[in-house]
């Protein structure tokens, strides 16, 4: 990413401030005149990256936990030696998936807690989803162009994971590598869990969404003359988990990642 980001920079000969601190926008009639503590600037356009996902949304439903229940944000998350499993994740987008890999692939005894999410293929037709997500203009969507706005904002992230082989990482793969599927975490009475009986229809309403999805690249690359140039569409297989597991664990159990952004937990049993 650092190349990335450097070569992209070195293309137009970008200048590029470093140590600096943005002490002021202002717009003006053409753009916008920023105060810096190295001088000013005057732009066309302002991006404002301030990393605002740095901030962990817990959950009310964390303050339900037993006292002594460890609980870690994915912000606080460096290395599975963070943790002491057995462990629960909460959430299956991004964060959730990769961590919940990544701890299985440790050794880790790992039960991920799912609700709504994004599945796709890491790589479709031999190109990479972004690639497609690109082609398909879905990239340079603004939030003016969306039928809802706020169930855009509220769209989870993709189950994706950036890994030399550009692997997939669905419930299927995470299911494969050990980790204990199940569905949203609901509430918390005591020392049991209360975990939603909607799985069945979130892993439907996923496939289902993939699917469309997967029939927009290929509508795509018939319209644009492409499909001799790629390889032949295919379809993943439905997610599959078998059937409800009814987790009854002694001991320490969880260390999780509540709402794809939050929390851990030791000492009690789940159900």
């Amino acid at each position: 990413m650092v190349d990335h980001l450097a070569a992209y920079r070195a293309s137009f000969d970008a200048p590029v401030r470093h140590e600096t601190t943005v002490e002021s926008v202002t717009p003006t009639g053409r753009g916008f005149a920023l105060r810096t503590a190295t001088g000013g600037i005057a732009s066309n356009a302002v991006v404002i990256a301030t990393g605002a996902c740095g901030t962990p949304n817990i959950p009310a439903l964390a303050r339900d936990f037993p006292v002594g229940t460890r609980h870690l944000a994915t912000i606080h998350y460096r290395n599975p030696s963070d943790v002491e499993g057995p462990v629960l994740v909460v959430g299956a987008s991004a964060s959730g998936a990769q961590l919940a890999d990544e701890l299985a692939r440790a050794g880790i005894d790992v039960t991920l807690a799912v609700s709504n999410h994004v599945r796709l293929p890491r790589r479709y037709r031999g190109m990479d989803i972004h690639w497609w997500l690109e082609k398909l203009g879905i990239l340079d969507e603004h939030i003016g162009d969306v039928e809802d706005p706020r169930k855009a904002r509220r769209t989870p992230s993709l189950q994706l994971v950036g890994s030399p082989e550009r692997r997939n990482l669905g419930l299927g793969e995470l299911r494969a590598a050990g980790v204990e599927i199940v569905g949203r975490l609901a509430g918390v009475a005591g020392t049991t869990l209360q975990i939603s009986g909607s799985l069945a229809n979130v892993v439907r309403s996923a496939d289902l969404k993939q699917e469309r999805m997967l029939q927009r690249c290929d509508d795509h690359a018939t319209e644009s003359g492409l499909d001799r140039e790629l390889s032949a569409a295919h379809r993943p297989e439905r997610t599959t988990l078998g059937p409800p597991c009814a987790l009854a664990r002694r001991g320490p159990v969880p260390h999780g990642d509540l709402g794809d952004r939050l929390p851990p937990a030791p000492p009690l049993p789940t159900r």
